[in-house]
């Protein structure tokens, strides 16, 4: 199958993780603006403490739907994504079999993070050799173009670990009958005998970041604005809190009158800067940062799953024509202490 043909059948997983991070989104604005139009009697002090103990409620809650429902989907779709890049046929309902898939093979919530963890723990482990010794020759070197070099080195590795822990996570699933630790196992195996081959994606992969960003960064930015720089609850919520900022700004600059201490210096230019900043440009700062949260749902649940099948298509079959060899474990526990780890628990 095609990398689209594999990223329509499982587009129902992406509908779903879309809505369950509107869902969060809609927490992490909504409770803040529901708690400022309730508190309109308190003092712009109390008022804006009370905003943001709403914001972080609203941020824990998002967290615990995203880590506790949105996986689920997730793993739904890295599991039927992995089983059509083995080159077995998909069923008419998808979303009901990947769903079957993640049960079956982890039976609990505990399992599935525990065996994702040390996975992200292993490849982030066995690539942190690459990275260490890039930002070595960058901190040693005088040159900007050696040091920009190896800024670009670890933004390419940073792109691909979350593909590669997905397609780890791949492994395990079109491997039911193997120990699940075991597997984790093998698929970091595959990941290092591999990631030469594997890392001839990243420049398209950090081009459709790029562009994802920018053409959909940009008009949910657009959209953010048109629809919230006229809102009410904005404009009072900016405006006092412009206030409030040049009250602390007075405050402080009292206080130092009286007691004719010094002032840090970068203490005092943020001060400054943030004070500066008008009730619009705020605004702007809110809608930016709204923004900026709406894209990344949308781009890791609607353009990160395109990337990974078409990156997991490769790994695949990669491990389906040269096998994981077992006489690695030695050398990679020695490189990995979580490999180490899973090699334990699978013979326990």
């Amino acid at each position: 199958m095609t990398n689209f043909a594999i990223y329509k059948k499982t587009f129902r997983f992406t509908l779903m993780r879309i809505l369950t991070g509107l869902i969060g989104l809609a927490l992490i604005i909504g409770l803040p603006a529901i708690v400022f139009a309730v508190t309109g009697k308190l003092e712009d002090t109390a008022r804006i403490a009370a905003c943001l103990g709403g914001f972080i409620v609203g941020c824990i809650a998002a967290g615990l739907i995203s880590h506790f429902i949105s996986y689920i989907f997730r793993a739904g779709q890295i599991a039927v994504a992995a089983k059509a890049a083995a080159g077995q046929d998909l069923p008419e309902d998808c979303y009901s079999e990947g769903k079957s898939i993640v049960k079956q093979r982890f039976g609990t919530v505990a399992v599935f993070f525990a065996i994702e963890k040390i996975i992200n723990a292993i490849v982030s482990q066995l690539t942190s050799g690459v990275s260490k010794l890039t930002d070595k020759i960058s901190s040693d070197s005088d040159s900007d173009a050696v040091k920009t070099i190896g800024a670009v080195i670890n933004i390419v590795i940073s792109a691909m670990l979350k593909f590669m822990c997905a397609c780890c996570m791949g492994w395990v699933f079109i491997n039911p009958d193997v120990n699940a630790w075991r597997c984790a196992c093998d698929g970091a195996i595959l990941y290092f005998k591999n990631w030469k081959d594997l890392l001839k994606n990243t420049g398209r992969i950090l081009l459709i970041g790029l562009l994802s960003l920018v053409i959909i960064g940009g008009a949910l930015f657009g959209v953010c604005h048109l629809t919230l720089n006229k809102a009410q609850f904005m404009t009072e919520m900016t405006t006092e809190l412009s206030q409030f900022i040049q009250e602390v700004k007075l405050e402080e600059a009292t206080q130092e009158a009286s007691t004719d201490g010094t002032v840090d210096e970068d203490e005092q230019k943020a001060l400054d800067a943030i004070s500066s900043l008008t009730p619009q440009e705020w605004a702007m700062i809110f809608e930016g940062l709204i923004a900026l949260i709406l894209w990344g749902i949308l781009n890791s649940s609607l353009i990160d799953p395109f990337v990974m099948i078409g990156v997991m298509q490769r790994y695949i079959k990669a491990g389906l024509a040269n096998p994981p060899k077992r006489e690695l474990d030695e050398k990679l526990s020695g490189l990995s202490k979580s490999y180490k780890k899973a090699i334990e628990s699978s013979n326990a």
